[in-house]
């Protein structure tokens, strides 16, 4: 995939890579992404699921790793250098691996909330296809693991108290009836009192045992439209439920719901987000929530990137990012075995003049059974501002970079696409298309981008110019949200749980 610029040798000793190993143990799981990405009205190619990533346990030749327990942290940039008067932008892979469990009685107890949208627009076959879903989640419980279910349309009902599975949960489930609004706090505000937030709890709380793992699943087709429908209402709920160690997963089912509100939701929950274009699509949700959820090693992992002068923290996969004065934050959630997430972090440093930069450093921490765990890594090291484009050139590992731009670059792309589409802002998306796709074109041409890489690339944002251009009104909002959806999912490889790759039940 590597080329070398014309009279230019690549060193390439100048390849970073960093590793940090977390001392984690037992905790809560992270499940995944997109499930289906069709369109509505004239056909559309529905694509394969989000890639599975094969993990790593062989660092790259010159890779500096230390590891402690089951979970590890490997880091490198896509370059050493940055151009005079250039962008400044420098890009970081982060690796988060948790291992394999080999012990048969690995399993974490499960607590599971599904929350479901029971609002007028759930009837017919999306509320027979949820309640099938629920069915064939409930079949896959164990004993030790306990299920609640709170519906909620103008309302909220807690059909099913968290419990062991019986046929009393299977009865509740089938007399679900739909109608009215869709009070989607009064739902999140039910499940942290079922959870066991004293405060809330009014007599149908539970505690969360200690060695128990607990997630709430949100299930909307919908629009918030009742009670607290402001989104920082909503995201404080799911922040409130992240503090209690309950992991927060939003599933949007159809074409009518927000799925940017939707993300953040799973965001501030430390979830995931899911696009079901219908209600069969929720068996495979839960399928991998649970799996998730009972295959954790890690719990409230929080990465911390310490900005040194000068340099700045642009994003972090599409994370939302707490800044306290150089100190950014971002919170990944959890880890279940065998797990390896991928995400990309954007730096910019200054680039006024030739001089050495420094990024700043890495820092952590956890919970792992009970424990709070600091997690710390040295400085990074330092880059260097090259005043012509053939020292900058000799200085970007290609292979790394490549991989950024495939997977970051062009996801990026796509959620600027989605969020346009879904406003209807079809020359918008156009422009950003062909901007985008000039630009890859300029890199290939100056021996940043391999030219075979770019040309990939361009072929893919072709088919997406070609999608955005053709589709009707009504499909430019299916569109939006499979491209935000599947993109969602490509900026956090790795991020959902493979149920036929861990043998789910």
């Amino acid at each position: 995939m590597s080329s070398t610029p014309k009279n230019s040798p690549r060193p390439r000793d100048h390849r970073v890579t960093l590793a940090l190993a977390v001392l984690l143990t037992t905790g809560l799981g992270l499940a995944g992404h997109a499930v289906s990405h069709r369109g509505s009205g004239a056909p559309m190619p529905r694509p394969l699921p989000p890639p599975v990533f094969t993990p790593t346990p062989n660092l790259p030749l010159g890779a500096l790793s230390t590891k402690s327990g089951p979970v590890s942290l490997n880091a490198r940039l896509d370059r050493t250098a940055v151009h005079q008067g250039g962008d400044g932008l420098v890009r970081m892979e982060l690796r988060i691996r948790g291992d394999e469990r080999t012990e048969p009685t690995g399993r974490v107890a499960t607590d599971l909330v599904v929350v479901l949208d029971r609002s007028g627009s759930m009837d017919g076959s999306k509320m027979v296809q949820a309640k099938a879903s629920v069915q064939a989640l409930l079949d896959q419980l164990d004993a030790q693991d306990r299920f609640a279910l709170v519906s909620y349309s103008s309302d909220v009902r807690v059909d099913v108290p968290l419990q062991a599975a019986g046929e009393t949960a299977r009865r509740a489930l089938q007399a679900i009836a739909t109608g009215g609004g869709t009070n989607m706090s009064a739902g999140l505000d039910t499940a942290i009192n079922v959870l066991g937030d004293a405060p809330l709890r009014c007599g149908t709380g539970v505690e969360l045992s200690h060695g128990r793992s607990a997630r709430v699943v949100l299930v909307s087709d919908g629009l918030a439209n009742e009670g607290d429908a402001s989104p920082e209402g909503l995201l404080d709920r799911a922040r409130r439920l992240s503090r209690l160690e309950n992991v927060v997963s939003t599933v949007g089912v159809g074409q009518g719901f927000n799925e940017f509100l939707m993300t953040s939701l799973a965001d501030a929950g430390t979830g995931n987000f899911y696009f079901a274009e219908s209600g069969a699509d929720l068996a495979q949700v839960f399928a991998g929530e649970l799996g998730a959820a009972s295959m954790t090693v890690a719990s409230a992992l929080a990465i911390h990137l310490d900005q040194a002068d000068g340099a700045e923290v642009v994003e972090v996969a599409g994370y939302p990012l707490e800044r306290n004065g150089r100190r950014v934050t971002f919170r990944p959630g959890s880890l279940f075995a065998g797990q390896e997430r991928i995400v990309w972090v954007t730096w910019r440093l200054p680039t006024g003049s030739p001089d050495e930069l420094a990024l700043g450093s890495v820092s952590g921490e956890a919970k792992a059974d009970g424990t709070q765990l600091a997690l710390a890594l040295p400085a990074l090291p330092h880059l260097t501002c090259v005043a012509t484009k053939q020292e900058y050139v000799a200085q970007v590992d290609q292979d790394i970079y490549a991989e950024a731009e495939k997977v970051e670059g062009l996801n990026v792309l796509k959620q600027k696409v989605a969020r346009h589409l879904a406003a209807g802002r079809v020359d918008e998306a156009l422009a950003d298309i062909d901007a985008q796709t000039a630009e890859w074109n300029q890199l290939a041409a100056d021996d940043v981008l391999p030219a075979g890489i770019a040309q990939e690339i361009v072929l893919d944002t072709g088919a997406l110019r070609q999608e955005a251009a053709t589709a009707s009104p009504a499909q430019q909002k299916a569109l939006a949200k499979k491209n935000w959806s599947m993109s969602q999912s490509g900026r956090r490889a790795g991020s959902y749980y493979d149920t036929k790759k861990k043998g789910g039940k």
